[in-house]
């Protein structure tokens, strides 16, 4: 990932082919475009605007990112992770995009890639806003899996690593991170790791 972040349409479509080839994804076949959501925010309401579309014409995936969702870096490489995903699931016919939890299984994909961190810390997006003299927030909920879901997809993405207390953990949102850990002390007083290679499933309880 780069270590500063250019919010401008060259350095947004940098991050995204870095984040493609990360998901073993061609970046060549990517086209970025930007476009206005029309849901209205209210100060101190929850809202679900979008922040991410994928669509395909032809051979080309196209990847739209929602403008006014592009302050926050962290926020921004969860949307690209989660709409490459449709390219691995949708755009190269792996799912149907009439599956009813395809969305779901793309969130969950992005945790399987190891870029889960970062649409997790981005469930709940808050947000403030200064304009002259007014100045006023908003929170937002973003993609399709809770807090706890990914929390529990990534006890068993830690496990099946066989890094039960893995260093990234910090970087989770505490309510993530929570779920996590809790995941994890689950499944090891449970034994319930059938989903383990062999090797890992004689791992004592740490």
């Amino acid at each position: 990932m780069p270590l500063t972040y250019e919010c401008t349409e060259d350095g947004i479509h940098d991050l995204m082919c870095r984040v493609a080839s990360l998901m073993d994804v061609d970046p060549t076949t990517l086209n970025l475009g930007f476009y206005e959501d029309g849901t209205p925010q209210f100060e101190g309401v929850v809202n679900s605007r979008s922040a991410g579309l994928y669509t395909k014409t032809g051979e080309k995936h196209d990847i739209w990112l929602e403008v006014y969702s592009l302050d926050d870096p962290a926020s921004v490489i969860g949307t690209l992770s989660h709409e490459i995903g449709h390219v691995i699931l949708l755009g190269q016919n792996r799912i149907s995009p009439d599956e009813p939890d395809h969305e779901e299984l793309t969130d969950l994909l992005t945790v399987f890639m190891g870029l889960g961190i970062f649409p997790a810390n981005s469930v709940v997006h808050e947000s403030n806003w200064t304009e002259g003299q007014w100045s006023g927030w908003s929170v937002g909920k973003r993609g399709y899996m809770s807090m706890d879901m990914y929390g529990y997809a990534m006890s068993l993405y830690t496990l099946a690593r066989d890094d039960p207390s893995p260093q990234w953990a910090v970087h989770l949102r505490p309510d993530v991170r929570a779920a996590l850990k809790r995941g994890v002390r689950y499944i090891e007083s449970t034994h319930d790791c059938n989903f383990l290679p062999a090797t890992n499933r004689g791992r004592t309880k740490r």
